[in-house]
């Protein structure tokens, strides 16, 4: 997992340029690792190691932050998707 202690993490975007970076968020002095990003209805599903039951939920259009969500009966979050089609986040639980 890439970590940098300079930001909690960095959200890049691919165009045909290549990546470029659109934001990153302060880590308060401390370093996090991301196990997993998911994008649906303008939201940023984050799984960040540090709250291994909880994701993170931003804004993608000022990256604010909107709410955490704690998943209840998991010991450990380690992926996480998300379908249009369906309007669900998918994430695995390991119990």
């Amino acid at each position: 997992m890439w970590t940098t202690p300079a930001v909690k993490f960095i959200f890049l975007v691919c165009r045909v340029a290549g990546p470029r970076l659109i934001h990153t968020f302060p880590a308060d002095g401390n370093n996090y690792e991301v196990d997993g990003l998911a994008l649906l209805n303008n939201e940023l599903y984050v799984l960040c190691r540090e709250n291994e039951k909880h994701v993170v939920v931003h804004s993608t259009a000022d990256f604010t932050l909107l709410r955490h969500i704690t998943v209840e009966g998991a010991d450990y979050l380690q992926d996480i998707a998300a379908c249009a089609q369906k309007q669900c986040i998918y994430i695995p639980v390991q119990c």
